[in-house]
């Protein structure tokens, strides 16, 4: 305000900052703040429809700038010296409260945000649409700034047919794209081998295509659903000893699409006291949409997420504040590990979504050496455009198919090996190496000792209760029928089940 004063000189001209035409000049232009879960705030600035955080440095800025290229040199004189004082975190603590009309997530449809226009996915439809037609607001980094068209119809298209055979057919768009060509890649277990030696279930490996796309598709659509509440996890699908790591065989790049895609917290997985840490998720915010755990050890605690998975997510964060995200707006998590994840039983595999990545990709071997280039960072417009085209393909199969899982056997053998562990493994192969052995009643104390002197440090960490479990499991894992004499030699079904309807194996004899 110019306020008129007179002096021995004659009347001259002060300038006073006023509060209030502050407060109302930047709530007319959108900023304010933004109530948290746990009561505290945010500064926020909307600029429909893109709601952006801002600290309080950012709206002194803004009315800084206004000073300096529209009001007297005066006035941006007076701003210099006491910009701070006038416009401080604590004056702008007073600015109105912003409600942002989010969307609630829809389980059947999903938009993505473009520069100038908006895509609308459904299980049947991509509807181009501009930000005219739309009422609600979004965050920031959901907008992406790309020129993205929809090219009219999916890249890929899956059929299944009497025999529970699945079969896919791209269009010329879908053989252009990188990202496409490389799932298909990484689905490839019998890459090694000529047409004539498949087997018939290795022919029908086109579901662990199909598992990744409807995977991906699950992480790009913001709705979560209490029945479809999983962990992608992917993970080799290649045989190996329990601690080798084959790696490199493209499990991240999954994560780091759903980087680009999804608000996201990144967790770095090479710690072993990863879960110690009471700040882990100190990355997750309110709209964090995704958390990628990556490149996790062999003992990764699969346990401590059942309650993220399932459940509200706590967080606690540095400085002392801690909010609880909901169920329905809490984050959806893909870990991305070169070991099987220890855990066994409904719990976990009902919590679980796994997907499983040949070796075709390896040390020797990588996508730049398929592609000529870097996935993400060197893309051009027309590599980004198909793979927005397939993200919405993906959330079309999603929705058509649902979770599809990747055929079990291959992984489960992994999980096995990991579980049993290489050292009983190697006993055991050369003790059924011998005939009188195998297909006769063995003393269970005799086997344990056995065990315990093919490797005396075995007794410290396997107690003879453990050791009966992972022999159990080497069993399966070897295809051999354990305690047969507990099973109809007939029917091949066992005597006795218990209530869950697992034969009842135990040999009270010893």
């Amino acid at each position: 305000e110019e306020v008129e004063k007179e002096g021995r000189s004659g009347v001259r001209i002060e300038y006073q900052f006023c509060y209030v035409n502050s407060h109302n000049f930047l709530q007319n232009r959108g900023f304010g703040r933004l109530r948290r879960l746990d009561k505290t705030y945010q500064f926020i600035h909307l600029d429909p429809p893109v709601v952006k955080p801002i600290d309080a440095s950012d709206a002194r800025d803004y009315l800084f700038q206004f000073a300096k290229q529209y009001c007297k040199k005066e006035v941006h004189e007076m701003l210099i010296k006491g910009v701070s004082q006038y416009v401080g975190p604590d004056k702008l603590s007073l600015l109105n409260f912003i409600e942002p009309n989010f969307i609630k997530p829809n389980r059947e449809s999903q938009y993505f945000y473009f520069n100038t226009k908006c895509w609308y996915v459904t299980k049947d439809n991509v509807q181009e649409i501009g930000y005219e037609v739309i009422d609600h607001h979004i965050w920031e980094e959901q907008q992406k700034i790309i020129p993205a068209k929809y090219l009219g119809s999916p890249l890929i298209h899956f059929k299944i047919d009497q025999d529970n055979q699945y079969s896919y057919t791209l269009s010329e768009e879908g053989k252009k794209s990188h990202y496409l060509q490389f799932l298909i890649n990484t689905s490839n277990f019998t890459w090694r081998k000529s047409k004539e030696d498949f087997s018939p279930e290795e022919e029908n490996e086109n579901i662990h295509l199909l598992s990744k796309l409807c995977a991906i598709g699950y992480m790009a659509m913001e709705a979560k659903d209490s029945n479809v509440a999983k962990a992608i996890i992917g993970m080799d699908g290649k045989q190996s000893e329990v601690g080798d790591s084959n790696g490199r065989s493209g499990k991240s790049l999954i994560g780091e699409l759903l980087r680009c895609v999804v608000p996201t917290a990144y967790i770095p997985g090479k710690r072993s006291d990863i879960f110690n840490d009471q700040f882990i998720w100190n990355d997750v915010l309110e709209n964090t949409k995704f958390v990628f755990i990556d490149d996790v050890l062999q003992n990764f605690n699969f346990e401590f997420l059942f309650p993220n998975i399932t459940g509200d997510w706590s967080v606690n964060y540095k400085g002392g504040r801690r909010i609880t995200l909901p169920f329905e707006r809490s984050p959806k998590i893909y870990i991305a590990t070169n070991h099987a994840i220890r855990g066994r039983g409904s719990s976990f595999t009902d919590r679980q979504w796994l997907l499983a990545f040949s070796d075709y990709y390896n040390d020797s071997h990588k996508p730049v050496d398929d592609f000529g280039i870097r996935f993400f960072s060197e893309w051009d417009f027309d590599q980004w455009n198909l793979t927005w085209n397939l993200l919405a393909n993906c959330i079309q199969l999603y929705l058509q198919y649902g979770v599809v899982q990747a055929p079990g056997e291959r992984l489960e053998q992994r999980i096995l090996r990991q579980e049993i562990g290489e050292t009983l493994i190697s006993w055991a192969d050369e003790y059924f190496s011998s005939e009188e052995h195998l297909n006769h009643r063995l003393v269970k104390k005799d086997l344990y000792d056995a065990f315990c002197i093919y490797d005396p440090m075995q007794r410290k960490y396997i107690s003879p209760t453990a050791f009966k479990k992972k022999f159990i499991m080497y069993c399966d894992w070897k295809g051999y029928l354990f305690n047969p004499h507990k099973y109809d030699s007939k029917t091949g079904k066992p005597f006795k089940t218990d209530k869950d309807g697992c034969p009842v194996l135990d040999d009270k004899a010893g």
